[in-house]
């Protein structure tokens, strides 16, 4: 399998029908090839269930993001982002464009 010119990563905690939105807007938009890996930072597991089921029957690619708890919000939504950095998106060296994106992004 050819590695896609556009790689978006899309982080979620909740609202699993928000990346059903995500995925037909990219469909419908992104005309070159692309991947659309769903990152999943929910802190309940029914959540991350949900977020599994539907990048299971969409055809997406699923991360799970390791679940840590911390006190302080700046650091609660930096880690996801922080986690996504390291270990996927510094190491990337075939796609020529990558897009992060939180939820907020479409709102």
């Amino acid at each position: 399998m050819r590695t896609p010119k556009i790689k978006i990563y899309s982080v979620h905690d909740k609202e699993p029908s928000f990346i059903r939105l995500q995925h037909r807007t990219f469909q419908q938009f992104i005309k070159d090839e692309y991947e659309f890996i769903v990152c999943d930072n929910a802190q309940r597991k029914s959540d991350s269930r949900k977020i599994r089921c539907l990048c299971t029957s969409l055809g997406l690619r699923y991360q799970e993001i390791p679940e840590q708890h911390h006190e302080n919000p700046n650091i609660a939504c930096s880690y996801p982002l922080d986690y996504l950095m390291q270990k996927f998106i510094a190491n990337e060296t075939e796609s020529q464009h990558l897009f992060l994106l939180i939820r907020i992004c479409f709102l």
